[in-house]
């Protein structure tokens, strides 16, 4: 019986640990400096790789500015679906990055930053992004 639960158990694992590498990176150029996580990032071309379940890298092609971001799930469902995108908001003059979306049903959503908890203003803008 335990050979049989620890077999169950390397199985479900084997299983689960590639899906992570399932979502494939995006590239996408974003033509504006946004932040993350009160993290300030420069305009260009951009990575965003998936790193583990809650984590997302998200660094420029050229290797000048990266940042590993903590983030929660957002979306799900029968019938949501969203293409591979980033989404940001506008506050004021100032973007920030908000949720990755790899083209599947279950999007990654970033934390709020303390500059953002001032809702005036604030404009949802969708970057869509290729693989």
């Amino acid at each position: 019986m335990k050979a049989a639960k620890l077999l169950l158990m390397i199985l479900t694992v084997v299983a689960v640990v590639p899906m992570y590498g399932q979502s494939a990176a995006m590239k996408v150029n974003i033509p504006f400096a946004f932040s993350v996580d009160n993290h300030q990032m420069p305009s260009g071309d951009y990575e965003i790789r998936p790193l583990t379940e809650n984590t997302l890298l998200i660094r420029t092609t050229n290797g000048a500015a990266a940042r590993v971001s903590l983030t929660s799930a957002t979306g799900g469902g029968v019938n949501y679906y969203k293409a591979p995108s980033l989404e940001f908001k506008k506050v004021n003059e100032q973007y920030f990055l908000s949720a990755a979306f790899f083209g599947d049903v279950i999007g990654r959503r970033f934390a709020r930053t303390k500059v953002r908890s001032v809702p005036e203003g604030e404009v949802v803008i969708s970057q869509a992004a290729s693989n």
